[in-house]
């Protein structure tokens, strides 16, 4: 077995200082990465910004859906003595208080077909959609006696039908309703319910106290991002369908059946009143309703900033390996690299992060990879043939690059094994490395 030699340059005083000298320049390259890292922080920053502007403008943001809800406006009489200065009594006062009773639906089904796409601006990207909603359902509005309030001494307004929305910028068309039977045409209101989003519609109904109400609502919703729901009826059915391939379920509930595939995917929940945290008739109160929210994301897999963050959590590991490369295509070809030879290498190393967030912009992250893997392993190649003129190391340097960059884009492809994977692989890495160097000098 051949002994790997020590060039005569390498004396022990001489390795040792070289070796000290490797290890200040790779605490060095944590400085330029860390400079890389606050650019892409800065990059998707500004991402971030021009998204919440395309979805501003396509529709207000995000939707969430809550509704439709029967509101019972009421005013409430009380009797109230009046006393002179001796504590006689000399007459009474009416004083009146106002109030909203509001009531959720027995049955609820929603049925939405979701046409997702993306907008752009520049380079940047956002996902939106348009949604067309189909809700029905009925409301058995209850009796004075279930509410606990006096008919002598309580007035019942007229009721109105009501559902809510983040933003009233989603609707383009005019939203009717079929109320027992009846077109109804529903308006911007101010409801004053904080319970429930902000963006409020409204329309009288004709029923009252003790009546049955079937509802069915249309309506075509704007959105960005995602698309949630409020499972207000006692009895909730949500269906959700899509041509979008990559859905990401939120909220506090899951699924009941779901189906995903490249063509879109299709999600249905079903949901009891026992389920949430909310009664189905409250007078006066305040609910977190929003924490019982749940539908999807319109998930963008084009991330190039999570992946980058992910590639670049190991680049000062990278670096390193091509030093330890370096040392072993040196010792095995009996030739030195400089100091400065190392510094340049580490250098082109280290410019490879941010080569792939400028090309990942433009480009899928795959291509930008694999352009800019290409660019440093040829460019670092050619420089080990220019140093040493030797095809053995500059085959040496190419191949055990492109290993690197490979098992390395193979595991940054990986999502639940990819710490196991990386685990393994950096040990086989150390094994090689230990096999290799086993009869080495050095010191």
């Amino acid at each position: 077995m051949q002994k790997y030699s020590v060039p005569g340059a390498w004396s022990t005083k001489y390795a040792i200082i070289k070796f000290a000298a490797i290890i200040i320049t790779l605490l060095l390259f944590l400085i330029p990465l860390g400079m890389f890292d606050g650019i892409m922080r800065s990059r998707r920053s500004r991402c971030e910004q021009v998204k919440m502007e395309i979805s501003e403008k396509w529709s207000g943001g995000r939707q969430t859906i809550a509704g439709p809800v029967v509101i019972l406006p009421y005013q409430e009489r009380e009797l109230v003595p009046e006393y002179d200065k001796t504590g006689t009594k000399t007459g009474t006062t009416v004083k009146t208080a106002n109030g909203k009773i509001v009531v959720l639906p027995e049955t609820l089904n929603i049925d939405s077909q979701a046409d997702a796409h993306v907008r752009y601006r520049s380079i940047y990207e956002a996902v939106v959609y348009n949604s067309d909603i189909s809700i029905s359902g009925k409301f058995v509005l209850p009796e004075a006696e279930q509410l606990k309030i006096s008919e002598e001494n309580v007035t019942v307004g007229k009721p109105e039908l009501a559902f809510f929305v983040n933003s009233t910028k989603s609707f383009s068309e005019t939203i009717k309703a079929e109320i027992n039977g009846i077109s109804k045409v529903f308006k911007r209101g101010a409801t004053e319910i904080r319970t429930f989003p902000q963006g409020d519609l409204y329309c009288f109904i004709n029923q009252k106290l003790g009546d049955e109400v079937q509802f069915s609502i249309d309506l075509n919703v704007k959105g960005a991002g995602g698309l949630s729901f409020a499972p207000l009826g006692s009895e909730t059915k949500v269906k959700i369908q899509s041509s979008w391939p990559n859905p990401s379920f939120s909220g506090e509930f899951l699924p009941k059946q779901r189906e995903i595939s490249d063509s879109g995917f299709s999600a249905e929940w079903q949901l009891l009143g026992m389920n949430r945290e909310y009664p189905q008739i409250w007078n006066n109160r305040e609910y977190r309703i929003s924490e019982s929210f749940f539908g999807v994301e319109f998930f963008n897999s084009v991330n190039v900033y999570h992946k980058y963050e992910r590639t670049a959590k190991y680049a000062i590991l990278f670096v390193i390996f091509t030093f330890i490369a370096m040392f072993l295509i040196e010792s095995a070809c009996d030739f030195s690299f400089q100091y400065f030879h190392y510094l340049l290498v580490g250098a082109a190393s280290t410019l490879f992060y941010i080569i792939l967030l400028a090309t990942s912009e433009h480009l899928s992250y795959a291509p930008a990879f694999l352009i800019s893997a290409s660019a440093m392993t040829i460019l670092n190649s050619a420089y080990c043939w220019a140093i040493s003129r030797k095809g053995k190391a500059a085959l040496a340097m190419f191949i055990t690059l492109a290993l690197l960059y490979g098992f390395w884009y193979f595991v940054l492809n990986l999502q639940d094994t990819a710490l196991l994977v990386c685990s393994w692989g950096l040990f086989i890495i150390l094994a090689a490395i230990m096999f290799i160097t086993r009869k080495s000098r050095i010191f």
